[in-house]
């Protein structure tokens, strides 16, 4: 609480210059307020001419951050007798900063509503600040915020430090932490009959401050806790904008998805914002990612990668990436009509109109076999890629490749006898199951000796299996293979002995 000690000299509760809003933590600690010692501490500090103090000593009874934040404001030419801040009155300007700040207010705007109505009649105001320190909206006693005109603490009013140098707007930006600053504290002559108590808000996606909420009004109407109000004020307006930005990536994703029917998904994906920050990454290439992001992505945490231009072209979206980043593929995305980010596709493998290359490492063989499937969809790529890891793998493998008749299916078995590193010359062995009777699956599987059965040959015949050893067996229409056959079809693909 505020306690008198004597005449002008009031102790109150100080959040530390260094507090940790982060941790939801205030320490509160007692700091004496003398307002005349505070007033003899500034006028001293103007006549001994700051600009030529390299090291400026802090009196005991100013707190250091308010005599910090005085030198920055006399070494950055603040006028010491100042009655107001800079106002800047043009419509147009305003507009702007309307446009520029949008989710800010929007997300501010249940907070302030919820606010405003238990301001009336208390002598404050909240205002809230871009992060240049201009106020873009302000509530509060209809008296306070008459009279904070007169020192343009009002729409288009510009707070920041190097404006109108100690206040609890600046100083706050300044610092990047919930701030107060009371009555003599101020820099300015003409507003140390005022106390206010400013809270950074920090962009949820990549933790820069966006904007300042602060509460002010004549010095009466300070309180201890004002600070650790405007701080919950800034968590809440935090969270408001968090659930904007989840819903804009969730728009974005979905926009990406109906205007990219070629995309894989095995490529890499990476979705900006309109600010051009990545907000959704995905299988991004381990050297792209480094050299886009400097590091592997935090989840949550944006980073920069270009600048959207307005026109919304592919071509002015590919010239506005950086050079490393030219060869992925980009597509605007528009939300009710307006450029709203962009999406830069890493492509798996290389799409041509053909499937002539997956691998860089395949061999003339495969290259040549691939040749013979045609198409580039989705799923037949997908299809053409699994078969040839298969077809380079080390040991042996079935491949189930399913699809109706007189799609190519015999081609995918091809493939992969052609790009095998042990079966590229070794024989392959195709057999179509429905054009076998019953009674001859065992003997045409796995052959017979000589005089097995009525018919037999007389040197007995060796199965397909026997023929294709060492190189790949080809089962087309294996779901006509008879019932009392498939147990010992399932034994050799686990034993791998006939």
């Amino acid at each position: 609480m505020k306690r008198q000690l004597g005449p002008n000299r009031t102790t109150i509760d100080a959040l530390p210059a260094r507090a940790s809003l982060a941790a939801g933590q205030m320490v509160l600690g007692n700091t004496d307020y003398d307002e005349r010692a505070t007033m003899r501490a500034w006028e001293s500090f103007l006549a001994d001419d700051p600009k030529c103090t390299r090291d400026p000593v802090h009196p005991s009874h100013v707190r250091s951050l308010i005599h910090d934040s005085w030198y920055r404001s006399a070494t950055g030419g603040i006028n010491a007798q100042g009655i107001e801040a800079p106002l800047s009155s043009d419509r147009d300007e305003i507009e702007y900063l309307t446009r520029a700040n949008a989710e800010l207010l929007s997300a501010a705007r249940r907070s302030f509503a919820s606010l405003g109505q238990l301001l009336d009649g208390t002598g404050a105001m909240l205002v809230l600040a871009d992060r240049d320190g201009v106020l873009i909206d302000a509530i509060g006693d209809k008296k306070t915020l008459h009279d904070g005109m007169d020192i343009h603490l009002a729409i288009g009013g510009k707070w920041n430090e190097d404006a109108v140098g100690t206040n609890g707007i600046g100083t706050a930006l300044w610092t990047g932490e919930p701030t107060f600053v009371h009555a003599a504290e101020h820099f300015c002559a003409g507003i140390k009959s005022w106390t206010c108590a400013g809270a950074p808000i920090r962009d949820p996606l990549d933790g820069k401050i966006i904007g300042v909420v602060d509460l002010s009004g004549y010095s009466p109407i300070f309180r201890p806790h004002n600070t650790a109000l405007v701080a919950a004020t800034a968590r809440q307006i935090e969270k408001a904008l968090a659930e904007q930005q989840q819903e804009q990536r969730t728009r974005l994703l979905e926009a990406f998805i109906s205007s990219a029917p070629s995309y894989r998904r095995k490529d890499g994906l990476v979705i900006v914002d309109h600010r051009g920050r990545a907000i959704f990454c995905n299988n991004v290439p381990d050297g792209e990612k480094v050299e886009m992001m400097d590091g592997p992505m935090e989840p949550g945490r944006g980073r920069w990668l270009m600048n959207l231009p307005s026109s919304g072209s592919e071509a002015d979206l590919a010239r506005a990436l950086p050079a490393h980043l030219r060869s992925c593929h980009i597509t605007p995305l528009k939300l009710d009509g307006d450029l709203r980010g962009a999406a830069l596709v890493f492509p798996s493998m290389p799409a041509v109109s053909s499937v002539t290359v997956v691998r860089r490492e395949v061999n003339k063989h495969l290259q040549d076999a691939a040749a013979m499937i045609v198409g580039k969809s989705e799923a037949l790529l997908a299809a053409v890629e699994v078969a040839c890891r298969v077809a380079q793998s080390n040991s042996a493998a079935s491949l189930l490749v399913e699809g109706e008749t007189g799609v190519g299916k015999e081609l995918f078995a091809r493939l992969v006898h052609a790009g095998s590193r042990r079966t590229a010359n070794d024989p392959f062995i195709a057999m179509n199951c429905g054009a076998i009777t019953r009674d001859l699956f065992g003997s045409e599987l796995f052959g017979h000796v000589a005089g097995a059965f009525t018919g037999a040959s007389r040197e007995g015949k060796p199965g397909v299996f026997e023929l294709a050893n060492g190189g790949v067996l080809s089962l087309d229409e294996i779901g006509e293979l008879p019932l009392e056959i498939q147990p010992f079809l399932l034994r050799v693909l686990e034993e791998r002995v006939v």
